[in-house]
């Protein structure tokens, strides 16, 4: 009897240890998984910020792009055609941000200075984190070539959250901001969320279904404070810089009082820091006085 007691005994106690040994390993396991997954992610993250950190660096003056590329087309949504940066937010994320900036060395193209665009494109999906649920965008980088606009390179397809913010100029929550003068730093972040390793015990139950990573960097702009200085060549070209495929056409208002329509006009006038420009043809000037040989009006 004290024999099979034994053998009971060593059987249960060899059980546990098994079971025990098996659910280390499990959770082992599980956990370098999820390691994987979130380093293969934040190096993503980190690559798609380092890139548009570099074009943000080498981000030019408005009289820099000015001279080689013309000014901005002008946009439904206003502002000033002469400017360094460009950013359209919506819901208090970034939508869209557009500037000229160095070509890269290694491209190929004859054009030193490029204009470049970070549009946030929606999937039509969500996902939850921490109990919200959040949209999915993709980041895509567009580059005007001389012809049209072509995409360059995008981030992943786990996009949930994208802020670029100004040294000195507070960001609209909605609407667009024209910033003239060039910054010397702007802060960008990018959230991304992927996927965690499938539940494997009951007390993951807590465990949420989508990580999430935050890549940021301070920009500075080393064009900044140089203004009309190491102005570039005139580039060949369109005569102004295209609107971006997103960008709303602009249609110019009906005439009022007889005076001729506002064609669209390219702004001549140096913008001020207010961010709006002179208009070449201003609408309804006063008819010119004609004066009798004595002196007096007609």
């Amino acid at each position: 009897m004290a024999f099979i007691f034994d053998n009971l005994i060593a059987f249960l106690i060899g059980t546990t240890l098994l079971v025990a040994l098996l659910f280390v390993q499990q959770r082992g396991r599980q956990t370098a998984i999820e390691t994987s997954i979130r380093y293969q992610a934040e190096g993503q993250a980190a690559s798609f910020v380092e890139i548009m950190s570099r074009d943000l660096e080498n981000a030019r003056t408005r009289e820099q792009a000015r001279a080689a590329l013309g000014t901005y087309s002008r946009d439904a949504l206003g502002g000033s055609q002469q400017r360094a940066l460009g950013i359209h937010s919506v819901d208090g994320q970034t939508d869209w941000i557009e500037f000229v900036t160095l070509e890269a060395p290694d491209s190929g193209s004859a054009s030193p200075l490029v204009p470049v665009a970070y549009k946030r494109q929606p999937l039509g999906r969500q996902i939850e984190i921490d109990g919200v649920s959040r949209d999915v965008y993709r980041i895509t980088r567009f580059v005007f070539d001389g012809t049209g606009w072509v995409e360059n390179g995008a981030s992943p397809d786990a996009v949930v959250g994208f802020e670029v913010d100004v040294q000195g100029t507070p960001s609209p929550t909605n609407g667009t901001s024209r910033i003239t003068e060039l910054p010397r730093q702007v802060q960008v972040a990018v959230e991304f969320a992927y996927e965690t390793p499938d539940l494997v015990a009951g007390d993951q139950e807590q465990t949420a279904m989508f990580g999430a990573t935050r890549q940021g960097a301070m920009v500075r702009m080393y064009a900044s404070g140089t203004g009309n200085r190491a102005l570039p060549p005139r580039q060949p070209g369109p005569s102004a810089i295209p609107l971006p495929p997103w960008a709303p056409e602009y249609v110019p208002p009906p005439p009022s009082g007889g005076g001729p329509a506002d064609p669209g006009g390219n702004d001549t006038a140096d913008d001020d820091n207010s961010g709006r420009g002179g208009d070449s043809n201003p609408p309804n000037d006063p008819p010119p006085v004609v004066l009798r040989p004595s002196g007096r009006p007609v």
